[in-house]
């Protein structure tokens, strides 16, 4: 419903009389507030005629600021209950403004009674009685109220039908894995990722492998409504119990899928605390390359910032040079790869991503430490040949990354075979006897020192134990110690 307030300010000439029934064209309102017309009842009437109102309710002028003036308010108010302060204060400060008469037609999202809750949950306490503080301004109940919650039919007797009863069979009919399906390819491939990172382009790509099972994720919580309050703040710490370190086996089977349960409950956690964070499978400390997150300072990055003129591939100058361009997709690329890389572009699924790309590597069990050190290579070629310094041959970069890569593991299995010895562990007296532990410290900065020792028995248990400050030596470090013995 549309209503129209408009303080016109004197309704009397033809122009304003012409913006009048352009805004009515425009807005189609259903109640039109018309404020300081400056016109009699007749000429009112004459308004109402020619715009085809229903009906009129008009207030003579008496004059134009005088005595029985009034002013009125249109308010509603803030829906978020941590702002309604701010609604609040905003209505003292208009009843402060003026002192004439005021009617405030409003929609507080708010009340004053917990009686006048009808269902949902229970209003805070705390809300209603800041509400009925803004009691001071003075505000009386004028007994003008809308439609009787308990009597609609005569207002939905005259609102026209849309849903028809087949459109309503489809709306109410059980959610298919169909229209997941359809609603993935509905979506812009880069549009804003979710709560997990991975944008629409990601679950299109793996679509054919993924796609069952996200499928009836979907249909689980859209069925049963179950998961919504999960997802919105989902973090897989809110699945392990904060006591015993293990998985909450209640809330998981309360908000996950049945299929993902036996899944989830096999994975083995670690009895230390550790934060949720996103870590790539393929590095020993986790961390994406710069190559995955286009964090290199490729041509449309510089193009971006204004550095160059054009977006275009250095090498091949025909599409603009992201980091999966200019490691994959350049026309000058492909003889560098050899025929087991370049099998990945007869996929019916090509990845569009360099973090795709090595996802796909992984689940097809390709060689991924050669594809990350043929990928450096090309980049450094890239580099030269951008600034004209002599480079490796397209055609020699594979032989060149696999001597490489070669020469590296070898390093690693060398070193392997020279373990360090074992730390020596403390061990507990024999029975009967006390063990002494003792040192001692320089604090250099302050020129002191310090000594300790501990004594304990063959349980383990601190029989005695003392710390003291003294004059530092200065025969250093094991001065101290032979001061400690």
């Amino acid at each position: 419903m549309n209503i129209l307030c408009w303080n016109c300010c004197g309704l009397g000439n033809p122009q304003t009389e012409q913006e009048l029934g352009d805004l009515i064209w425009a807005q189609a309102p259903l109640v039109m507030f018309l404020a300081k017309t400056w016109l009699d009842k007749a000429r009112v009437e004459t308004i109402k005629v020619r715009y085809k109102f229903g009906g009129m309710i008009e207030v003579s002028r008496v004059n134009k600021e005088g005595e029985n003036e009034w002013r009125f308010t249109g308010f509603y108010g803030n829906l978020d209950t941590n702002l309604q302060h701010e609604t609040w204060e905003k209505l003292r400060r208009l009843k402060n403004k003026y002192s004439i008469s005021w009617v405030c037609a409003e929609d507080f999202n708010e009340i004053a009674k917990a009686h006048k809750k009808l269902g949902g949950r229970p209003r805070p306490v705390k809300q209603m009685e800041a509400f009925r503080d803004v009691d001071e301004c003075g505000f009386k109940d004028l007994g003008i109220v809308g439609a009787n919650p308990e009597n609609f039919e005569h207002v939905l007797s005259v609102i026209p039908t849309i849903v028809t009863p087949e459109l309503n069979n489809m709306l109410s009919a059980e959610f298919v894995k169909e229209e997941a399906d359809e609603a993935l390819k509905q979506m812009d491939p880069l549009k804003a990722p979710g709560l997990d990172g991975l944008p629409p382009l990601f679950f299109q790509n793996f679509w054919p492998t993924i796609g069952e099972e996200v499928s009836q994720a979907v249909l689980t919580c859209l069925k049963s409504a179950r998961s919504q309050e999960f997802l919105d703040d989902s973090m897989v710490s809110s699945l392990i119990d904060a006591e015993t370190g293990e998985w909450n086996g209640q809330l998981i089977d309360q908000l996950i899928s049945p299929f993902l349960v036996q899944r989830i409950n096999a994975i083995p956690l670690c009895k230390t605390s550790q934060g949720d964070c996103i870590v790539w499978p393929q590095s020993s400390d986790g961390n994406y390359t710069r190559a995955c997150n286009e964090a290199l300072p490729i041509v449309v990055n510089l193009y971006k910032r204004k550095i160059l003129d054009s977006p275009l591939c250095c090498s091949c100058g025909k599409a603009n040079e992201t980091v999966f361009q200019a490691l994959w997709e350049c026309e000058k690329i492909p003889a560098a790869w050899g025929p087991d890389f370049n099998s990945l572009r007869k996929l019916p699924y090509q990845p569009l991503i360099v973090m795709d790309l090595i996802c796909r590597l992984g689940q097809e069990g390709r060689k991924v430490e050669l594809f990350m050190v043929m990928a450096w290579f090309i980049w450094c070629r890239r580099n030269k040949c951008h600034f004209n310094e002599p480079s490796i041959p397209v055609d020699k970069l594979l032989e060149a990354a696999l001597k490489s890569l070669s020469e590296f593991q070898s390093k690693q299995r060398v070193g392997t075979t020279h373990q360090k010895p074992a730390a020596p562990k403390w061990q507990p007296a024999p029975k009967d006897t006390y063990k002494i532990n003792y040192d001692g410290t320089i604090f250099s900065k302050l020129e002191e020192a310090g000594i300790g020792l501990v004594i304990k028995n063959e349980r383990s248990e601190v029989m005695a134990s003392l710390a003291e400050k003294v004059n530092k030596p200065s025969g250093g470090v094991e001065a101290i110690e032979a001061m400690a013995v």
